[in-house]
């Protein structure tokens, strides 16, 4: 649904952060680190027509590369037919050997190492999500010591972001605190989403 309201029919590679020049996007990008219930392996949606996917990660080393049905093509096909959409659960032990996971938590490193505000909505960074914890880690401390370019070296640091998290939940919010650190301030909003949202828009 966030896809389809935000591209609509023009989602394509960069709309998830899966093209080569990160850095240049402009307007919204959807980075999904854990996968997506609209992203397959090409060889196991070869039978659906070609206008309703599109390839958002060819992978000329292997060949297997992921599509995505566009919206509003249902996970579940006309004649029953079922896909299995290509997700990583947020456990202890993740499987990052497909090269469209690396791509995607090194790109959500590099958008929490930069932002100027960062809202949690809802986030609860589960206790067995090691990697999320680290890579929450990574941006926090980019914010305050610079990106590391290639060569070693540091961007010139953009300065912390301004963190809001909201969620009813304390535990959770002290978990992404924790993941901040303590240079890092964070203002926790113990309410629900769409009650923060009509505070907010009012």
């Amino acid at each position: 649904m966030l896809d389809q309201e935000l591209f609509g029919d023009e989602l394509e590679p960069q709309s998830y952060g899966l093209d080569s020049n990160f850095a240049a996007n402009a307007g919204p990008v959807l980075l999904k680190p854990h996968g997506s219930l609209n992203w397959y392996d090409a060889s196991q949606i070869q039978k659906v027509a070609a206008e309703k996917r599109i390839t958002i990660f060819p992978n000329k080393s292997d060949g297997k590369s992921i599509e995505a049905f566009l919206p509003p093509r249902a996970i579940k096909s006309n004649s029953g037919r079922r896909y299995t959409p290509l997700i990583i659960p947020p456990t202890y032990l993740k499987d990052f050997q497909r090269p469209i996971f690396r791509r995607l938590w090194n790109r959500c490193t590099d958008a929490l190492s930069t932002p100027r505000k960062l809202i949690f909505l809802g986030y609860s960074l589960p206790v067995a999500d090691l990697h999320a914890q680290f890579i929450l880690r990574c941006g926090f401390h980019n914010q305050l010591e610079g990106r590391l370019m290639k060569t070693g070296n540091r961007y010139e640091a953009t300065g912390p972001a301004k963190v809001i998290i909201v969620n009813p939940d304390q535990d959770a919010a002290r978990r992404i605190e924790t993941a901040a650190g303590p240079n890092i301030k964070c203002r926790w909003v113990p309410k629900r989403i769409e009650d923060w949202l009509d505070t907010s828009v009012a």
